[in-house]
């Protein structure tokens, strides 16, 4: 007897995913990856970075002037973002108002 491909045990209606198992699984997946970052240290590491500088797993600290650069930089973009994606729905809505005939 030859070999299925697929094993016995397998058909695709028996394996049926409803939308509480697979907000049941996320959830699984998000709460391991949070316990796996909270082992790892990752929030003191981080708010370390943020306000002091230090870079995490070193004894190296990043100089002010170059942290504030970054948080300028790293303002800069998101206020650019936030006011291109303003401005682009402004112009999606003045485009779909009809033009008026000047008669």
């Amino acid at each position: 007897m030859l070999a299925s491909p697929t094993p016995v045990w397998y058909s695709p209606n028996t394996m049926k995913l409803t939308k509480s198992h697979i907000i049941i699984i996320n959830t699984c997946l998000i709460l391991s990856g949070l316990m796996i970052l909270d082992s790892l240290n990752i929030g003191h590491n981080l708010a370390m970075f943020l306000i002091a500088g230090q870079i995490p797993g070193t004894d190296i600290y990043l100089n002010a002037d170059l942290m504030l650069f970054s948080y300028a930089l790293i303002l800069g973009i998101l206020f650019g973002r936030f006011t291109t994606g303003i401005a682009r729905s402004l112009r999606q809505q003045i485009a779909r108002q009809p033009r008026r005939s000047q008669a």
